[in-house]
């Protein structure tokens, strides 16, 4: 059950964060933000919303939001908030 559970994005193995953004302005800047965000240490997976200017990120324990932070900055774009919560 592990297999398939890993296979359709179960979020047993840790936790959704929210990361609202400012900046992204096409699907290629939305590209470039996934990348940045899923290159940070704990980070499995991550959905980024242009429309609703929203990062969706599965993290593990060892995630850390000063670190997905200053990926997006690095990426060129503003964390409005990071939240545990979807709004």
């Amino acid at each position: 059950m592990g297999f398939f559970s890993n296979l359709f994005g179960s979020s047993q193995e840790g936790k959704e964060k929210y990361i609202y953004i400012s900046g992204m302005m096409c699907d290629h800047c939305a590209a470039h933000v996934k990348e940045a965000l899923e290159a940070v240490p704990g980070v499995v997976k991550a959905k980024v919303s242009l429309m609703d200017k929203r990062a969706t990120v599965h993290v593990t324990d060892e995630a850390d939001e000063k670190a997905m932070f200053k990926a997006v900055v690095n990426a060129g774009y503003s964390v409005d908030k990071i939240t545990d919560t979807k709004e």
